[in-house]
């Protein structure tokens, strides 16, 4: 029996439409179960947590990546698969990951293509895809072996699946990779991106020289430096797609 999460801002009417169509659709393939829908008044972990019951086979999220993001947070180290079925205008993740938007991720529940992929881990969080940082004097410490030093003109990603639009990582290596980057418009007011060094660890240090800076987790949660990171090998047990793009 599976277990269906749909986050709260699906309570907005504009999503009345395809949410109806899913529960619809979940029927006909007959993968039915619980299915809650949370509201202001119910609490997400609390309600995601119910689902781990052991008479539920399969746990299924329905939201955006910032939906996944919470979810792995709670689920990270627990061997029931988790499914997503998109909703929403946040879905870089999600296309990563080979899971199309709405009704036709539901047959990707049905067929259970499963994989266990890698989660990051930044200060406790853990995270999917990536963490990023820009306009700052930090400096990231590798392996506990050597420092990296980047101008306050460069940037970084340090990517466990995706980072700047095309590069994907592999989320079965227990590796992160990094990328330091710069950024500048060219004559035409187009950014032109020049890739300044990459390299993999398993464990990484960020530090900014001055003032403690931010780093953005999976493009949504702020954390300020120092940032201790690490890999959770095969940390999530998740229903991808074929199309998936690692």
């Amino acid at each position: 029996m599976h277990f269906y999460l749909f986050d709260s801002f699906l309570t907005d009417p504009k999503y009345k439409k395809i949410l109806e169509e899913i529960e619809n659709r979940i029927l006909d393939l007959d993968i039915g179960g619980r299915i809650l829908h949370l509201t202001v008044l119910r609490d997400f972990e609390t309600s995601l947590n119910a689902g781990l019951q052991d008479k539920y086979t399969t746990l299924v999220i329905v939201g955006d990546d910032r939906t996944l993001t919470k979810a792995i947070n709670i689920l990270a180290g627990q061997k029931k698969p988790l499914g997503i079925i998109p909703v929403g205008e946040n879905l870089e993740i999600c296309r990563t990951l080979g899971i199309p938007e709405g009704l036709e991720a539901i047959d990707l529940i049905a067929n259970r293509l499963i994989e266990k992929i890698d989660l990051g881990i930044a200060n406790k969080h853990y995270f999917i895809s990536s963490v990023k940082g820009e306009k700052a004097d930090f400096s990231i410490t590798c392996d506990d072996q050597y420092d990296i030093e980047l101008s306050t003109e460069q940037k970084f990603c340090i990517c466990n699946l995706t980072c700047l639009e095309q590069q994907i990582s592999n989320p079965h290596d227990g590796l992160l990779e990094t990328i330091i980057y710069s950024q500048k418009k060219n004559f035409f007011g187009k950014i032109k991106t020049k890739l300044d060094s990459y390299f993999q660890n398993a464990k990484l240090i960020i530090k900014s020289r001055g003032e403690s800076a931010p780093v953005i987790v999976d493009n949504g949660e702020v954390l300020k430096t120092p940032v201790n990171l690490e890999v959770l090998s095969g940390g999530l047990s998740l229903i991808v797609g074929r199309e998936r793009r690692f």
